[in-house]
């Protein structure tokens, strides 16, 4: 990690970030980003790093200032709600001058087939090849994108994700950085993305026409 950000901090990045994480010590959310208190800014990159990876039972608590910080994963899985919240309403930024480029890090189905599966699940088969993190994690991602596209309108909103088949699931996890999640994660990331420039109308020409514009990024 210091060889990555060594004592860079957050007031010294030249692009508007917005980082989520929760603080356990008061029990609530923190975005870290780059317009916070003075003081915050001197928070060290790679603490807010840590801070936002930490995923509970794979990572512990990272400590910043003797408060302890968990995944944002946990309030904000997939930020894009956020971040249109934060561009309309608190940047002050034309709704139409925002267009939302989401980058998914793969996401494993939630579906549960057929209406009276899982009625009477105990605690085991709620908790059994992570299903409950799954479906908390797939329900926060549909909402924080439908309070995106209620935001900024759904023909603003550009996504590049894979859906995982359950021979990826079972290559690809939080707890698994061998070559094999590896090699699935590039093939997927290409796949997805010639994909999505092959689409008459994918917006990554025209953000980079406009790169200049700080709304573009």
């Amino acid at each position: 990690m210091d060889d990555l950000f060594g004592e860079a901090t957050l007031g010294q990045l030249q692009t508007r970030v917005m980082i989520p994480a929760v603080d356990m010590t008061d029990g609530k959310t923190v975005v870290f980003g780059t317009e916070m208190t003075s003081h915050a800014m001197k928070i060290p990159l790679r603490d807010v790093a840590l801070a936002t990876a930490a995923a509970p039972i794979f990572l512990q608590p990272h400590a910043i200032e003797e408060r302890l910080y968990a995944d944002g994963g946990l309030v904000a899985n997939s930020p894009e709600g956020l971040a249109a919240l934060h561009a309309v309403h608190r940047l002050g930024w034309p709704r139409d001058s925002v267009h939302l480029l989401v980058v998914g890090s793969t996401r494993a189905s939630a579906r549960v087939p057929g209406h009276l599966n899982g009625v009477q699940w105990g605690v085991s088969r709620w908790l059994s090849r992570r299903r409950l993190l799954t479906i908390a994690m797939r329900a926060q991602m549909t909402l924080a994108r439908d309070l995106a596209e209620a935001i900024l309108g759904q023909d603003r909103i550009s996504i590049i994700d894979a859906e995982l088949t359950g021979e990826e699931e079972r290559l690809v996890g939080l707890d698994k950085a061998d070559l094999k999640a590896a090699g699935a994660l590039r093939t997927l990331a290409s796949e997805r993305y010639a994909e999505f420039r092959a689409l008459p109308s994918n917006p990554v020409d025209r953000l980079m026409a406009h790169g200049a514009d700080p709304r573009s990024i």
